[in-house]
């Protein structure tokens, strides 16, 4: 990791690599995650509420099955449109 000075404004010193990594991972661009970005009510939304919270969930461990890792792709699709969606929101919120 780099060594940060006083005159050092770089964020890249205070976040671990791991998360800088992260945030240049494109967005999907899937159906879900179009869908979920597109509206509330164009997804049925019952039961994400579980997953708001954060972690740790409290969830068995997912088989290594390709139908188990089609679905957690989904899920991460439908979660990141939402996510966006419910931050455009706020965004344009702000403007008004």
């Amino acid at each position: 990791m780099k060594r940060c000075t006083q005159t050092t404004l770089d964020i890249s010193c205070r976040l671990p690599p791991e998360l800088i990594t992260l945030t240049t991972v494109p967005l999907p661009a899937s159906y879900l995650f179009h869908e979920a970005l597109s509206s509330e009510d164009a997804l049925d939304e019952s039961q994400l509420q579980c997953w708001e919270s954060g972690p740790p969930f409290a969830q068995p461990e997912p088989a290594d099955t390709a139908e188990e890792l089609q679905f957690t792709t989904n899920l991460t699709h439908v979660f990141l449109g939402q996510k966006s969606h419910l931050e455009s929101q706020a965004k344009a919120h702000r403007k008004y």
